[in-house]
């Protein structure tokens, strides 16, 4: 009888021990750049669903992408408006920051996934207002030294990007604005 007893109990351990060990990666798992500021041991966990960012390029920019082998960087920074009484560390701030996630992808026309991984414990106990996410995307710089690319920007509330997705589209910096449509 007591063999059956531990033969079962290694069993359940060894199962166990499987199903963590083939988990799939918790939210916790994701890659998101630190909070200035922060502890170290903050987690940054996606919220909601995340939100999708379409990218296109002009022919010109996609060319000149091309023709030198760089690519561009997209950044979404999370942050939002203090409460009354929440210091910011630095008075040029631009709010709460709640953390930041970057991309780097190839200049071809695309669309990816943000995870929306931010810390929600600072945006609940620091936040007058929902948390915002601005998009910025910009030459990598990985071949050229100098910004080449004007994609515009987007700052709204993260329920924005996620209800509507975003879109950016990217040109020369050199080429004139686009003709508005009539």
């Amino acid at each position: 009888m007591r063999l059956n007893s531990a033969r079962s109990l290694v069993t359940a351990a060894l199962c166990l021990g499987l199903a963590v060990a083939c988990a799939p990666p918790t939210p916790s798992d994701s890659t998101t750049a630190p909070i200035p500021g922060a502890a170290p041991d903050v987690p940054l966990e996606p919220v909601g669903t995340g939100f999708e960012l379409r990218v296109a390029f002009s022919p010109a920019a996609a060319a000149k992408l091309r023709e030198t082998g760089e690519k561009l960087e997209v950044s979404a920074i999370y942050y939002g408006d203090p409460k009354p009484g929440v210091k910011l560390e630095d008075e040029k701030d631009m709010g709460v920051a709640l953390g930041e996630e970057r991309l780097v992808i190839d200049g071809v026309d695309q669309t990816m996934t943000f995870k929306a991984a931010y810390d929600t414990a600072k945006a609940a106990s620091d936040l007058a207002s929902p948390a915002r996410v601005l998009i910025n995307a910009y030459t990598a710089r990985t071949v050229l030294s100098d910004n080449i690319l004007d994609c515009g920007l987007f700052d709204d509330a993260i329920s924005v990007a996620r209800a509507q997705g975003i879109s950016l589209t990217c040109k020369l910096i050199e080429e004139p604005p686009a003709a508005a449509p009539n």
